[in-house]
C-alpha cells in the first residue's frame, strides 16, 4: 500500500509489476514476518485445502478427517483448516518425521509414519477408525497407503 503495508490482494490488470491495480476491500494485510514468495505460494494448496473441505467432501463440524501425505505444504495447511472449520479428530499420514510431529502442533490428533509395514499401517488405521471413524478423507498423495485405506474403509463402510 502507499504506506508501506504489506498485503496479498487480487489484481484488476495483473500483478507482475511492482505496483497493480486492486480492489481495496479485497486486501489483506500480511503478517510482518511473512515475505512476499511465501504469502504468493500459499494461496493455491490453502485454496485446495479449503475448497475440498467447505465444497466437496460433505464437512461438517465435528467430522473426523484423515489426511493423507500430511508432510507437504498442502497436507500442512489442510490439517489447520480441517481444525480452523471444526474437526474434531485430524488423523495426518506422511512420510517425513519431524514434520509429522510438527503436525501434531498444527493441529494433527494422530500422525501415522508411511515408512513402515503394511500391517503396521493397517495397525495403525483401525485403530484410529475404531475409535473415531473417519468421515472424510483428502490425498495428497494417492498411493500405496491410500490404496490399503480403502481396503479397510471397505470393512466399515460400502464403496462403490
Amino acid at each position: 500500500m502507499e504506506d508501506g503495508t504489506k498485503v496479498y490482494a487480487w489484481s484488476i490488470t495483473g500483478m507482475i509489476a511492482e505496483k497493480a491495480l486492486i480492489v481495496k476491500d479485497s486486501a489483506v494485510i500480511l503478517p510482518g514476518n511473512l515475505d512476499f514468495e511465501t504469502a504468493a505460494a500459499l494461496p493455491n494448496p490453502l485454496i485446495g485445502a479449503d475448497a475440498a473441505l467447505m465444497y466437496k467432501s460433505g464437512f461438517k463440524k465435528g467430522d473426523t478427517v484423515l489426511i493423507n501425505g500430511a508432510t507437504g505444504v498442502s497436507g500442512k495447511l489442510a490439517v489447520q483448516v480441517a481444525k480452523h472449520l471444526g474437526a474434531a479428530v485430524v488423523i495426518a499420514t506422511g512420510r517425513n518425521a519431524a514434520t509429522l510431529e510438527q503436525l501434531k502442533t498444527l493441529g494433527a490428533d494422530e500422525i501415522i509414519s508411511l515408512h513402515q509395514t503394511d500391517e503396521a499401517i493397517i495397525s495403525q488405521l483401525k485403530q484410529a477408525h475404531k475409535h473415531t471413524p473417519v468421515d472424510v478423507v483428502l490425498d495428497y498423495l494417492w498411493s500405496h497407503p491410500m490404496n490399503l485405506y480403502l481396503q479397510l474403509l471397505k470393512l466399515y463402510r460400502r464403496v462403490k
